[in-house]
Formats: C-alpha cells, structure tokens, sequence
C-alpha cells in the first residue's frame, strides 16, 4: 500500500484529500457474504478493497505505470500511429507483440515491475494464444515464462468474457456462436415480460427483437 500512497501523491493528490485516502485504507476491515452467510471482518493486508468506490481508481493509478513503460519503449502493436499494445481492463492485461520475442520482452517488462512493487505474477493464470496463420505451424511456437516458470499456450482461451482462438477463423465462428447464444438467453429472459406479443409488446416490435 505504500507504493500506492506515494503514487497518489506524485499524480497531485495531496494534502487532506491523500490523509483521508491514507486513513480509509489503513487498517480497513472487511467482510466476505456467500450464499447468504457473512463472514468474520478481517484486516486487509494486500491491494485495494474488493468492490470499494475508489478501489477501480486507485488500481488503475497504481498500474498504468507499467503501461507507460510499455507504450514509452515502443512494445507491442499499433494501429496507425495509436498505441494498442496492452489493452488493458482492471487486472486483466493482454500483450499484443508483433514477434515472439518482442512478445517475451513485454512479458519481462511487467514481470521486473511486479518485482519493483513486490507482488507475485501467477504463470498458470496466463496464456500465450499464438496466431496460426497458414505459413505458421505449432512446432514453430517459442516457449514463454514468468518468473521462470513456463506459460501454457493453448489453442484457445477467454479474456474479459470473449472466447479467442489461435485460429483467426475458428475465432470469428466462436464470436458468432456465443453472440447468437447470448441473443437467444435475451429474446427467453424477455417472454416474461410480454414479448409473446399477447397483453404485451405490439407484434411489430415483438418482430424488430425477434430479428435483431
């Protein structure tokens, strides 16, 4: 936490506004609720509250630094002239590289900061989805690793939600299948509601839904 202090106050939050911050999150106490059951409160030792107003911000200031180095040393892909090297949402980072080895270079670059912030990247929690494209095979993958340790590169994975192939093709059709799924669970979810067209909607929006 006190990294994250002293890059509060180097982005300009000073003064009270810092105090009121620093006192927030020392020695905070929280709770966990499952299944209609809360547990004992407890100290949070390490990161930001789980689900707390400010925790989204103050994880996006404690982060972006290692996203600036990124984008300041030219790592990863553009577009046109915009930097889109490391979409990036909450926790979730995806390293888009243009080679293998500019890709184990992005790797390092985040692995020396988790150092320099003294916490511990997980390896079996991240993926290397390789572009197959029709000169390419898998025997010409290059191994991968974090703190030493080998990352996994299947043929397929989920990030935010949306399921990527290492096929580009097999992607589209997977984007198309769940997006169709998706709309089907929205058209079930809303027959409630009157979409049957009887007592409900009129049958020409019923339609509109239907066929969108």
């Amino acid at each position: 936490m006190y990294s994250l202090y002293r890059k509060l106050f180097l982005s300009g939050v000073g003064g009270t506004l810092w105090l009121l911050i620093r006192q927030l999150s020392t020695n905070a106490l929280t709770s966990i609720k499952w299944d209609g059951l809360t547990s004992e409160p407890f100290l949070i030792q390490q990161g930001v509250r789980q689900g707390g107003i400010l925790s989204t911000e103050l994880y996006k200031l404690y982060v972006n630094d290692v996203l600036d180095q990124l984008e300041d040393n030219g790592l990863g892909k553009y577009i046109g002239d915009i930097y889109c090297g490391a979409p990036t949402c909450a926790d979730d980072i995806a390293l888009v590289a243009n080679s293998p080895t500019e890709l184990q270079v992005m790797i390092s670059t985040v692995e020396n900061y988790s150092k320099h912030e003294k916490y511990v990247l997980q390896p079996t929690k991240s993926v290397v989805l390789k572009n197959k494209g029709s000169n390419s095979s898998a025997s010409s993958l290059q191994d991968f690793s974090i703190n030493e340790q080998a990352i996994i590169q299947p043929d397929s994975a989920v990030h935010l939600g949306i399921k990527h192939n290492a096929n580009f093709k097999k992607t589209i059709t997977s984007h198309i299948n769940e997006n169709i799924s998706k709309a089907k669970r929205s058209m079930y979810s809303l027959m409630g509601a009157g979409l049957h067209g009887k007592n409900g909607l009129n049958p020409t929006t019923s339609l509109h839904i239907f066929h969108t």
